[in-house]
C-alpha cells in the first residue's frame, strides 16, 4: 500500500498541500509588505510629466523655485517644511553650527595661557627687544600686530579645514536635496548636481 507511483503521487500531493497551507499566510504577508513598499515608492515619484513644452517649462520653473526655497530654509535653519524636518541630513544650518563649534573649540585649545609665567616672560623679552625701534607715539603697536598675526597664522589650518568642511556640507546637502525633491526627474536632479 506504500509502494507504487500512485501512492507516491498521493503522498507527495498531500505533503505539498500541507506545506503550502503552512507557508501561504507568511508568504501572503510578505507579499503585502513588499507591495506596500513598492506602492510608497511609486507614490513618491508623483505623476507623469506634462506632454506640452510650455507645461514642462512651467514644471521645471516650479521645481527650481521649490528647490531654491528649501535650500534657503535649510541654510537659515528653518526646518518647518516636511522634507527638512524628516531628513536631518538636509539641515545645512545645523551642520554649519556644528562645524563652527568645532572650530571655536580648536582655536580655544590653541589660545595662549595668559596667566602662565613663561608666557609673561616671553612677552616681556619681546617687548624689551623692540624698545627704541618703534616710531614715537605708536606704543608698541607693531609688536601687538606681530603678536596677533603670529597667533592668527597658527589658526590658519583650522580655518582652512572648517572652510572645506562647510563647502562639503553645502555640496552634500544641496545634492541630497535635489535627489530627495526630484525622484521622478533624475535628469533634473543630475543637472542640479552638475551645476554645484
Amino acid at each position: 500500500e506504500y509502494l507504487g507511483i500512485d501512492q507516491l503521487t498521493q503522498r507527495l500531493t498531500t505533503l505539498l498541500t500541507q506545506r503550502i497551507q503552512k507557508v501561504l499566510p507568511e508568504l501572503k504577508w510578505e507579499l503585502q509588505e513588499l507591495f506596500a513598499q513598492a506602492e510608497a515608492g511609486s507614490n513618491r515619484l508623483g505623476q507623469a510629466p506634462p506632454e506640452k513644452p510650455l507645461e514642462r517649462a512651467k514644471l521645471v520653473l516650479r521645481c527650481s523655485a521649490e528647490y531654491c526655497t528649501l535650500l534657503r530654509h535649510s541654510a537659515r535653519g528653518d526646518y518647518r517644511e516636511a522634507l527638512l524636518s524628516q531628513n536631518p541630513e538636509l539641515r545645512l544650518r545645523a551642520q554649519a553650527d556644528a562645524i563652527f563649534r568645532t572650530l571655536e573649540e580648536a582655536i580655544g585649545d590653541q589660545k595662549p595661557d595668559f596667566d602662565d609665567l613663561d608666557f609673561t616672560r616671553k612677552l616681556h623679552r619681546e617687548l624689551i627687544a623692540l624698545r627704541g625701534r618703534e616710531l614715537p607715539g605708536l606704543l608698541n603697536s607693531y609688536f601687538f600686530y606681530g603678536f596677533m598675526a603670529r597667533h592668527v597664522e597658527m589658526w590658519r589650518p583650522l580655518i582652512e579645514g572648517a572652510k572645506q568642511a562647510l563647502y562639503d556640507a553645502g555640496y552634500t546637502t544641496a545634492a541630497a536635496l535635489a535627489d530627495e525633491l526630484f525622484p521622478a526627474y533624475p535628469r533634473l536632479a543630475a543637472a542640479v548636481r552638475d551645476e554645484l
